[in-house]
């Protein structure tokens, strides 16, 4: 599935790439992404979270993002092997990929017919739907579940 990122998300994503090779664990990028998203702050991911959650909410949700990240360990495939970067990433883009095009046909009630662009605001969907990151729970733990994606949805560009 093509897709193209938009200039922010690809800055993230790729800032999420280089630090989580880094810190040697791959699984990471995902949630260095989103810090450094939410860091930045002008986004539509920033956009959205500022619907949902207060200033203090959103503070509170990158430091734990940030302490739980510090204290994780490597994730691992089924047999036994520390995922690679290369699969981290092909993961991360698959699911960005999966939900942009998935809220473009939901948004126009087609499948979209040029390329899609995936923003910072398909990440934070791709996320909230997706259980098994950092940034999951903690979002989670401040009452933006998968019950909110509807609303997310709106909240995007067309």
């Amino acid at each position: 599935m093509q897709i193209r990122l938009s200039k922010t998300l690809h800055r993230h994503i790729e800032l999420g790439s280089l630090e989580a090779k880094r810190s040697g664990n791959p699984q990471l990028i995902t949630d260095i992404a989103f810090l450094s998203i939410i860091k930045e702050g002008m986004s539509h991911a920033g956009h959205i979270l500022r619907k949902l959650l207060k200033d203090w909410e959103i503070y509170q949700l990158r430091i734990r993002i940030e302490r739980e990240a510090a204290k994780s360990a490597p994730a691992k495939t089924q047999d036994g092997n520390i995922i690679s970067p290369d699969e981290a990433l092909s993961s991360v883009m698959a699911g960005v990929a999966t939900m942009c095009v998935g809220a473009k046909a939901i948004q126009s009630k087609n499948i979209p017919t040029t390329l899609p662009v995936a923003n910072t605001g398909h990440f934070l969907l791709w996320i909230i739907a997706n259980k098994e990151y950092i940034s999951s729970s903690a979002l989670e733990l401040y009452g933006v579940h998968t019950g909110k994606e509807k609303e997310c949805l709106s909240q995007l560009p067309s």
